[in-house]
């Protein structure tokens, strides 16, 4: 028998559904949010999304470890999405590369609503045409 603090049990699957990377139809045109004001400015193109982070392609990707607030478009007739982000890793350009240039951001601060919202986004493009 396992002692307390000692559980070894592995048999819960993992919810690994939602958390699979899910390639969008357009790719989303994502801004960052800068500053005072506010303004929000192109940030780059998201080619893959989950509830724990997103892809940006880019020939400029921001070094690891960086800090971003981010808008996300998921439904046209909806206002985007906004959360915090850090950059986790760096794609750079390669001509030998079959993967794109950019950066995977992961989501560091993102409100319920928002994350509920992604999570529908997501699910609805899981279940397109498989």
């Amino acid at each position: 028998e396992p002692s307390p603090g000692m559980k070894k049990d592995r048999s819960e699957p993992k919810e690994d559904s939602v958390e699979r990377r899910v390639t969008p139809r357009v790719p989303l045109r994502v801004l960052q949010v800068r500053g005072e004001s506010r303004k929000a400015f192109f940030f780059g193109y998201a080619v893959n999304l989950s509830v724990g982070g997103i892809f940006i392609q880019t020939t400029s990707p921001k070094e690891p470890g960086t800090r971003v607030r981010l808008q996300i478009p998921l439904q046209r007739e909806l206002p985007p999405i906004e959360c915090g982000a850090e950059v986790a890793w760096v794609q750079p350009f390669s001509a030998r590369s079959k993967n794109p240039p950019g950066m995977g951001l992961r989501f560091t601060e993102m409100d319920e609503k928002a994350a509920a919202r992604l999570d529908t986004f997501l699910k609805s493009l899981q279940g397109r045409g498989r």
